[in-house]
């Protein structure tokens, strides 16, 4: 009887020990899926963002030669870093894209008369 006791034991523990083992497998895939979830987001946040930052250095630098036609235009990189200062390190990419987005509508609408355009030159310039 004790034989009979101690083998139901044996194999409730194994039991337990393979359930308790799946179950943190299944967490584990279920954790990794969601990580890779966020690095997919993350990642079209990222391409988002560097759109968006594309278009406005773009229509910067149009608005500055319809502005001052035959003077030289400053570097692209130069007009791609002022962009970058528009916003803020803290805020979140979705937070950055609405932001941008924002300034460059700006920029549509307004052209060079636009506070943002004016920002922009006073970077470059001093």
């Amino acid at each position: 009887m004790d034989q009979y006791i101690s083998d139901h034991i044996t194999s409730f523990g194994f039991g337990v020990v393979v359930i308790l083992s799946v179950a943190a497998l299944f967490t584990s895939l279920k954790a990794g899926q969601l990580m890779e979830r966020n690095n997919i987001l993350d990642s079209i946040h990222k391409l988002e963002l560097d759109k968006i930052k594309l278009k406005t250095s773009h229509k910067v630098c149009l608005l500055y030669k319809e502005e001052y036609g035959n003077n030289p235009v400053p570097d692209t990189k130069k007009w791609n870093e002022i962009v970058e200062k528009c916003v803020s390190i803290d805020e979140t990419f979705p937070d950055k894209i609405l932001g941008l987005n924002q300034i460059y509508l700006d920029l549509v609408e307004h052209g060079s008369r636009s506070e943002y355009f004016v920002q922009v030159l006073q970077f470059m310039f001093g």
